[in-house]
């Protein structure tokens, strides 16, 4: 019976996100079941599903890259920068068919290494307690504040220009937690002076999870529990960018007491990725120095953080 644990789930294009928790939670019977970050329905792809106390680890995943396929078309704004919205803005189709493959990988350019975002009306960002895409329905403005993101990577793959609204270009982007890739298609269709929007989004990759071992709810549907339980990944498997520590004698006890332990007592596998430094963006106080327990067995025990007097505090605990 599954317990605890991840899967890599490929989300198919017309489902949201919260549709792929629910059938999953009907399918093995758990109710504790959280994804690692959100597709529009529109977009497929990549989205791993934490189950039981799996779910604890969601906050420490926001460090991981992600990486999508995208195409927009050209000549048209929508109010939700994808084509499943209204067009508020569109361009003359002489003016997009003259568009070049120059002229978008000169507006393409400019959103490499680390931007300012500004997150799309019909989004789930929330303001003064309120997600933007509440205003947005009701009509209202409010003041939305632009985000830094970073994008470590972005490639225009291909271009089918000269046809009109037709035209469209395909792309793909690497970047960090909270990058929208539909504001990337917004923003270069402004700077084409065309407008575009988002047509499709494919998530290929989240951190260690790739779409090819991904698999679909209607597989896992038509799956007995013990060929599901073979694709259950354990929940520190996506967290090896933390440093590692073994405990023995009692203090793998100790720590799932909540008993704070002497580094100096712990055996120092591998330090940290990222502490202060050396990540795109600056590292949030939480997701410094942080350390997974192992026993002396091998038996992953929970997450600890390093506190100033060197001392390993308990945070999450994954064994009874």
């Amino acid at each position: 019976m599954i317990e605890t644990g991840i899967l890599n789930i490929y989300k198919e294009r017309g489902m949201t996100s919260h549709d792929v928790v629910s059938r999953l939670r009907r399918l093995i019977g758990i109710r504790r079941i959280g994804h690692t970050g959100t597709l529009d329905p529109m977009a497929e792809g990549v989205l791993p599903v934490c189950i039981g106390r799996a779910a604890r680890i969601i906050e420490y995943l926001d460090l991981d890259i992600k990486t999508y396929k995208a195409v927009m078309l050209l000549g048209r704004a929508y109010d939700t920068q994808d084509v499943t919205g209204q067009v508020i803005r569109e361009a003359d189709e002489a003016s997009v068919s003259a568009i070049t493959k120059q002229n978008v990988d000169c507006a393409m350019e400019g959103f490499k290494g680390l931007i300012e975002q500004y997150p799309p009306m019909y989004s789930a960002v929330r303001v003064d307690g309120r997600r933007l895409y509440d205003y947005a329905r009701a009509g209202e403005t409010v003041n939305v504040k632009p985000r830094r993101v970073y994008i470590t990577g972005l490639e225009v793959t291909d271009c089918d220009l000269g046809k009109g609204y037709e035209s469209s270009v395909s792309f793909t982007v690497s970047c960090t937690k909270g990058t929208y890739i539909r504001a990337i298609a917004n923003d270069a269709g402004e700077k084409l002076g065309t407008g575009a929007a988002l047509s499709a989004l494919e998530r290929t990759a989240s951190g260690m999870f790739r779409a090819e071992d991904a698999v679909k709810i209607s597989e896992l549907e038509a799956m007995t529990p013990e060929e599901i339980e073979e694709l259950i990944i354990s929940p520190d498997a996506p967290l090896g960018k933390y440093g590692k520590v073994i405990l023995s004698g009692r203090d793998p006890v100790r720590f799932r007491d909540g008993i704070l332990i002497e580094m100096s007592r712990a055996e120092m596998v591998k330090e940290p990725d990222y502490t202060d430094s050396g990540f795109y963006l600056p590292i949030p106080e939480r997701l410094r120095d942080i350390y997974l327990a192992y026993s002396d067995e091998g038996n992953f025990i929970g997450i600890a953080k390093k506190t100033d007097e060197n001392l390993l505090r308990p945070e999450k605990v994954f064994v009874g």
